[in-house]
């Protein structure tokens, strides 16, 4: 297990008695992404992540995507983070729900479930 997401797993949110389904911790980190439909179809992206795990992300994006769609994640994530030397992880994933925003002014956030996972250091 890579050491941003030990002591991960099932939980009960004392908050609102909501079993959480996840398999693994999420962390809120807002970093940049490079994305793209899975197998170099469509325009390249950019994103940002807004919470984490082993299992998925919950990301911003102007890409349109669907529920469904494939998609190749890259984030590089910083020694302060990890603590240890710079990762990067690429994933291949799918979109699993779509969040519009109220306004226009805000990006849509999209909850990508990973298939796959690839962890290096640079």
């Amino acid at each position: 297990m890579h050491p941003l997401f030990r002591n991960g797993g099932l939980g009960l949110s004392d908050r609102d008695n909501v079993v959480d389904r996840r398999r693994s911790l999420r962390h809120n980190l807002r970093m940049p992404l490079g994305l793209q439909l899975w197998g170099g179809v469509g325009p390249n992206g950019n994103g940002k992540s807004v919470d984490i795990s082993e299992d998925g992300a919950l990301i911003e994006t102007d890409l349109p995507l669907r529920v469904g769609s494939l998609l190749d994640l890259r984030i590089e994530l910083p020694g302060e983070i990890t603590g240890q030397q710079t990762t990067e992880w690429r994933c291949k994933g799918r979109v699993v729900r779509i969040v519009h925003p109220a306004s226009v002014a805000h990006p849509v956030r999209v909850g990508v479930h990973f298939d796959w996972l690839s962890i290096s250091r640079k």
